[in-house]
């Protein structure tokens, strides 16, 4: 996997972005993580904003992302609480 061989240079947070909330009307500020800092095992909690060269994923509040040991992403419905 290509995630795999990455040494990840710097942090896991890059910032913010203003985005609008899926439903919503209002716009929020979101962190925005590096894709290629992510380890297996980190959970991002939504609202967020993970980019990497060709693809950005938009994660809702509502949801969180692990990633897996194979690096992938796997977004998930946060239980209710």
């Amino acid at each position: 996997y290509r995630y795999s061989r990455i040494e990840a240079q710097g942090q896991r947070k890059k910032g913010e972005r203003s985005i609008t909330e899926v439903g919503g009307s209002a716009n929020v500020f979101v962190p925005v993580y590096d894709r290629y800092a992510l380890k297996p095992g980190d959970i991002i909690e939504g609202a967020a904003v993970i980019e990497e060269s060709d693809a950005t994923i938009l994660l809702p509040d509502f949801a969180r992302a692990v990633v897996q040991d194979s690096y992938d992403i796997i977004a998930e419905i946060k239980p209710a609480r």
